[in-house]
């Protein structure tokens, strides 16, 4: 959505905010703050840790979001989900800044077996996460030194608080759909120094 300025009506302590606002001008003053009280949990902390401390090098985490996302009527809305050349080509882009035998993707996916199914032609190092809750997960991807997101608001602040290097799906909306038509903006939902690829070439 594009961004637009919301004033705060006089005299009043509570507002309602409505619309389409994915926009990340709406709190970008705030980022700071926002970091702070977005701290995970000791336990959540902990068991992030313990993860990512298992593999050496590089760890990139990487959102995998299949589920609804192969559901028809989510399709007809617009949303596209990532296929195996955007993951290729974007584990291509960290293997290719760091080297191939310092690099380890640690891959997680609300349907993990057809994650393993839609990746299992790529010959990167890959690790499957399983077991985890969606907090979990969550956590994971934060911990981890760089991040793939393939789109939607969990993948976005996965890659947000995550701080690193940051590859996101760029066909995440498909044009002139429902989804479009409601203001779905790429630029406006993902931050600009974020590196866009699709699942074909390099998307900028």
């Amino acid at each position: 959505m594009k961004y637009s300025n919301i004033t705060e009506p006089s005299g009043k302590k509570d507002i309602a905010i409505q619309g389409f606002r994915q926009n990340f001008k709406y709190f970008e003053h705030a980022s700071t703050l926002i970091s702070e009280l977005f701290t995970l949990n000791e336990e959540l902390q902990n068991y992030s840790k313990a993860v990512t401390s298992a593999y050496s090098g590089v760890r990139v985490g990487v959102h995998i979001r299949l589920g609804d996302l192969m559901e028809q009527r989510i399709i007809n809305y617009g949303y596209v989900m990532a296929q195996a050349d955007f993951y290729r080509q974007s584990m291509d882009y960290f293997v290719n800044k760091f080297s191939p035998q310092n690099v380890t993707f640690l891959a997680l996916s609300d349907s993990i077996n057809k994650a393993k199914e839609l990746l299992a032609n790529l010959t990167h190092n890959i690790a499957y996460i399983e077991g985890g809750t969606m907090e979990q997960d969550f956590a994971t991807l934060i911990a981890c030194d760089h991040i793939i997101t393939s789109g939607g608001t969990f993948g976005f602040w996965a890659a947000w608080l995550n701080r690193g290097k940051v590859v996101y799906f760029s066909e995440y909306c498909r044009p002139n759909s429902t989804l479009a038509s409601k203001g779905y903006c790429r630029e406006c939902f993902n931050l600009p120094q974020w590196i866009p690829m699709g699942n074909t070439i390099l998307s900028q």
